[in-house]
């Protein structure tokens, strides 16, 4: 599990979208903005420092006057090992393809929830790509697990485990109600039983763990 709380470095260059991803990171426990940038140069000092704790560089790739590319290739050639980076994007564009082809970041839409975003951070800290399907020649990651076979896992009913499963999927809970024809309220139960049995406090520390126990890395070879 992540050592938390994940410390974010925010590059971004707007307003208003800086103070509402400040807000979102201020109001969860798991994470903790340490620095607000507006480019590489000023970034780099703060990606370079040794921490306790595990650093995400959040790029606001949306922001025409901000060249997400250049600041991503820019740290990750000043950095022996550079820290995990999160690309915020409007839509899944020729930029957005870059990003993940060229250099392996983590994507994320700007109008994704916050606990999307705490979820994302979280699951970069711990080393998993976040993206929307990855290119050929990188790793992705599938469901590879029997619920008792897995050692702190054995104690889920089977709607628990399959509840489990599709929060690792990036559903929320009203797409598992329509999914599985529950209620909304009894998927939410459900959440709130996953936390109990496995010692989580979030949403988002239940995909980290389901990443780490249940999911394999698959390799896709990269076609002629």
């Amino acid at each position: 599990m992540v050592d938390l709380p994940v410390e974010v470095l925010l590059v971004a260059d707007r307003t208003l979208p800086c103070r509402g991803l400040r807000d979102i990171i201020d109001a969860y426990p798991s994470m903790c903005l340490v620095a607000e940038t507006r480019s590489s140069q000023d970034a780099l000092p703060h990606c370079a420092l040794i921490r306790a704790k595990p650093l995400v560089v959040i790029v606001d790739a949306a922001t025409p006057t901000i060249d997400a590319s250049m600041i991503v290739a820019d740290i990750r050639v000043a950095l022996s090992s550079p820290p995990p980076m999160l690309c915020l994007i409007n839509g899944y564009d020729d930029m957005a393809r870059e990003l993940v082809a060229e250099h392996a970041v983590g994507l994320l839409f700007m109008h994704s929830s916050p606990e999307e975003l705490e979820a994302a951070v979280l699951m970069r800290a711990a080393g998993y790509s976040i993206g929307l399907g990855p290119p050929p020649g990188r790793t992705r990651y599938s469901w590879d697990a029997d619920k008792d076979a897995v050692d702190g896992l054995r104690c889920l009913s089977e709607r628990e485990f399959e509840v489990l499963k599709l929060i690792a999927h990036g559903y929320t809970n009203t797409a598992i109600a329509d999914l599985l024809e529950l209620r909304e309220s009894t998927v939410k139960s459900h959440v709130q039983r996953l936390l109990r049995k496995v010692d989580c406090r979030s949403r988002a520390e239940l995909a980290v763990l389901a990443y780490e126990k249940c999911m394999r890395q698959d390799v896709m070879i990269r076609s002629a």
